[in-house]
């Protein structure tokens, strides 16, 4: 999954690779290329994670699919994805869910993040310009792709990012707490924040993403970089629940 709490480790960061081996090609439409479900949305499937920060500390992180949503906003039936925990130091603390919605349009998933859980109710506000690619339904014919989207923006001051993401041309073994996945889909991002405000231009902010997806699971691993060799954040599947029921 591409997880709702990156964007606030994206943010705090801004102001204040064991157990993988290559075991297969990817080659775009040939044989090679083993076809699997990367980010499955089965209402009911729920994925735990162990989320570790550059100081070591440990938070654990809870994503569970509710069901159907109609996006209003983009005017479009979606899935929409209870997240919660997964936020290190005294954030740890916080407990509270956090909706995010994921649609499919075209070739591509998509995720939107502005809907809140208010008063009992869900309710949608807009982020600004732009929309956040996660996956394409097929990494074989689509092996690359950007995005430049609004994370938030109010009265013409906001954050954006620009981000840039790749597939890379070996399937991957990878070994977590949750057990070993074989070929696993692995994709390298490059993820520009940057300030976007006609009052004051802010330094960017390079983050490098390198995520795993095991087919029929999603997302296994997920390592966040700076400058510095040592991962910012490091995601790991702890324990995943299938809510797909038998054929």
């Amino acid at each position: 999954m591409r997880l709702g709490v990156r964007i606030p480790v994206l943010l705090s960061a801004a102001i204040g690779v064991a157990g993988c081996v290559v075991v297969r090609s990817l080659t775009v439409g040939g044989a090679d290329y083993a076809p699997g479900e990367f980010f499955p949305l089965h209402p009911g499937t729920l994925w735990v994670y162990e989320v570790r920060d550059a100081e070591g500390r440990i938070a654990l992180e809870r994503v569970l699919v509710r069901g159907v949503y109609h996006l209003k906003t983009q005017e479009t039936d979606a899935t929409i994805v209870e997240e919660s925990g997964g936020m290190t130091g005294e954030l740890d603390l916080d407990v509270s869910w956090h909706p995010v919605v994921y649609y499919r349009r075209g070739p591509f998933l998509y995720k939107f993040s502005g809907v809140n859980f208010v008063g009992g109710e869900l309710h949608e506000q807009s982020l600004g310009e732009g929309e956040e690619k996660v996956l394409p339904a097929d990494p074989a014919q689509h092996q690359r792709w950007e995005s430049d989207f609004d994370i938030f923006r109010n009265e013409g001051t906001g954050y954006g990012a620009r981000v840039v993401s790749v597939v890379q041309p070996g399937l991957e073994l990878v070994r977590v707490r949750a057990g070993t996945f074989r070929k696993c889909l692995r994709v390298d991002s490059e993820s520009v924040l940057a300030t976007r405000s006609a009052q004051f231009d802010g330094e960017d902010v390079v983050f490098h993403y390198t995520d795993w997806y095991a087919p029929g699971v999603g997302l296994v691993k997920s390592e966040v970089h700076t400058s510095e060799p040592r991962p910012v954040t490091t995601f790991e599947l702890v324990s995943f629940r299938d809510g797909k029921g038998p054929d």
